[in-house]
């Protein structure tokens, strides 16, 4: 099974064996991305999860501008706004 895998990672049309120069920034760019893309993942996730933990079983009020505005918008865009300014 691994075979069949790592199989599909070389040859003319894979995004993993670049071809030159030119392909070695795309492709750089696109571990980048896909970096990006799952620490904003993993950042929507982990307030998820918070915020499931918080109604079940906290107490008090929650700070809603932390949330929303700190790590709802802010985080998001810090990590977007980095990922769009690649060269």
């Amino acid at each position: 099974m691994p075979a069949l895998i790592v199989g599909g990672c070389a040859g003319p049309l894979s995004t993993l064996d670049i071809a030159g120069p030119a392909a070695g920034h795309i492709a750089t760019l696109w571990w980048v991305m896909l970096g990006g893309a799952a620490l904003l993942t993993l950042l929507m996730l982990t307030l998820l999860a918070l915020a499931f933990r918080r109604r079940n079983g906290g107490t008090g009020k929650a700070n809603s501008g932390l949330w929303l505005g700190g790590l709802g918008l802010a985080m998001p865009s810090v990590i977007l706004l980095g990922l769009l300014a690649m060269p």
